[in-house]
């Protein structure tokens, strides 16, 4: 949802099976994204990904999950601390925390 368009979407599906699961292959965090958000801080149209929700889709997927960090940790990084959260509208439609939360539960959930 960040860059428009679906992980490992420019590779054919055995390549994304591929790519997901070798970890010599590297996943690209780009730092700009085509998608349009309003911030409602702001007003200003953004092309740059926040680089806190950089870090945490990191942290989320990492391959190895002894490596990822748990819920208490990621309850505390900067992104997700209930002091910090930051709410952006995209497509009208505003992404609450516990929609965040509940996806990486999920994430934690695929044990390689």
């Amino acid at each position: 949802m960040i860059y428009g368009r679906p992980p490992f979407a420019e590779f054919a599906p055995f390549q994304k099976m591929q790519k997901i699961t070798d970890p010599n292959y590297e996943i690209n965090y780009p730092s700009e994204t085509s998608v349009v958000v309003t911030s409602i801080e702001s007003n200003n149209k953004e092309s740059k990904v926040d680089p806190d929700v950089l870090e945490v889709m990191k942290l989320c997927l990492q391959r190895e999950p002894k490596k990822r960090p748990t819920i208490p940790e990621l309850l505390r990084h900067r992104f997700l601390s209930p002091e910090t959260v930051k709410f952006d509208i995209m497509d009208g439609v505003i992404q609450k925390k516990e929609n965040i939360l509940a996806l990486m539960e999920q994430v934690k959930r695929l044990d390689p």
